[in-house]
């Protein structure tokens, strides 16, 4: 028997690598004619990161209203604001060397 998948495709068969440099590799071979891949490890690793990521979030939610970490984040200024005045001096600094060197400057 062979097994469903979705818009009436069937798979016709399926077989699991264990390379040591890849993981787990899921090959399918559907109905259609196509060959599906799937790196299990990677797809266990990215659940197992959603469900950690989901548990601190939950545990965060929970807190009883530690903001402090909040308010760290918050006092620290965005790196275009950090920038702005560094790249105004650079820009002046480039402006006045085409001055210094630029076509009308007598030799």
């Amino acid at each position: 028997s062979a097994l469903e998948a979705a818009n009436n495709t069937v798979i016709l068969g399926a077989g699991v690598s264990r390379d040591v440099h890849l993981g787990h590799i899921l090959l399918a071979r559907l109905s259609s004619g196509t060959v599906e891949v799937v790196n299990i490890t990677a797809t266990q690793y990215l659940h197992e990161s959603y469900e950690l990521m989901k548990a601190k979030s939950e545990q965060l939610a929970a807190s009883d209203g530690d903001n402090s970490a909040l308010e760290v984040l918050q006092r620290v200024k965005p790196l275009h604001e950090l920038l702005q005045p560094l790249v105004g001096k650079v820009s002046n600094g480039l402006s006045k060397m085409g001055k210094i060197v630029g076509g009308e400057t007598l030799p």
